[in-house]
């Protein structure tokens, strides 16, 4: 989205997460033409990946973060569609990562080093320590102008605080 907007929300997301996915499919594509897209709201997502419970989380965030690197935003964004898409259908494993990648416009021996040398470990812990510290303890976790959502709601819960957001 725009960086000047007047609303900014952050998710904190789990690739492997069935309810993110859900956010994502349902929530999250209205939000982007109602909101993004017409320059009032910039999305952020970061890492939250819940390893314990969510094994290729990491492995997925690692992947998605390899290909921004390459390609900046537009090229993570199409990268982040294609782990949702294929992980509705197929497993998620490095080799389908890699494919997501391929799909992205990656270049893959790029990617596949950046893989390797696991590039921005020290990222993912971050956002992760920042979700926590914030009091995020699953995923999706949501801030809107630094309103917290915690958890799944409806679209219209997610406009109502964004609506109020826009007329601060």
């Amino acid at each position: 989205g725009d960086s000047d907007a007047t609303v900014t929300m952050i998710e904190f997301s789990d690739y492997q997460c069935p309810v993110c996915q859900r956010f994502h499919e349902e929530i999250f594509k209205p939000l982007k033409a109602k909101y993004i897209d017409t320059g009032e709201m910039k999305f952020v997502y970061r890492d939250l990946p819940l390893t314990s419970i969510h094994p290729n989380a990491y492995p997925a965030a690692l992947a998605a973060e390899c290909v921004k690197d390459q390609g900046g935003d537009s090229m993570y964004y199409k990268m982040h569609e294609n782990i949702f898409a294929s992980a509705l259908t197929e497993e998620m494993t490095s080799e389908s990562l890699r494919k997501s990648a391929g799909r992205s416009g990656a270049n893959l021996s790029e990617f596949d080093s950046c893989v390797a040398s696991d590039k921005f470990k020290d990222e993912i812990a971050k956002d992760t320590q920042d979700a926590t510290d914030i009091g995020f303890r699953g995923t999706p976790g949501f801030l809107i102008n630094g309103y917290m959502m915690d958890g799944l709601y409806g679209l219209e819960a997610y406009e109502q605080v964004i609506d109020k957001a826009l007329a601060e």
